[in-house]
């Protein structure tokens, strides 16, 4: 219940100076359909919790998508563990990262037509 809660709350803060209108509604889109699914794991028919995963997956990958290929700057602070650096530019681990979920997306798809096919 509290990301459901928390979900619907960040839809109502405005976007930072420099940020998309639609991103505030994204996040708290991600964490309301978290709330949601992890509510739905809880039935026994696993049905409605695969399709609250892929309502998740939308805002979610819409975010990531943005990080990583929109337009202006994206700096962040990057930590190891001799270093702390601000100001980096975050875009390329998003844009990594970004782009395994859209290949492991793309894998699952195909993987389920055929799948589907053999049946």
């Amino acid at each position: 219940m509290i990301f459901l809660l928390v979900g619907t709350g960040l839809c109502f803060v405005p976007p930072d100076s420099g940020k998309p209108g639609w991103l505030m509604y994204a996040v708290g889109a991600v964490f309301f359909c978290g709330g949601v699914m992890l509510l739905l794991m809880r039935l026994e028919n696993k049905v409605y919790s695969k399709i609250a995963t892929y309502v998740f997956l939308v805002p979610f990958l819409a975010i990531f998508h943005w990080v990583s290929f929109g337009a202006g700057e994206r700096l962040g602070t990057a930590t190891t563990p001799f270093s702390v650096s601000h100001y980096v530019n975050v875009r390329t681990p998003f844009a990594i990262f970004t782009v395994l979920i859209d290949l492991a997306i793309v894998a699952g798809v195909i993987h389920w037509l055929f799948k589907r096919r053999k049946d």
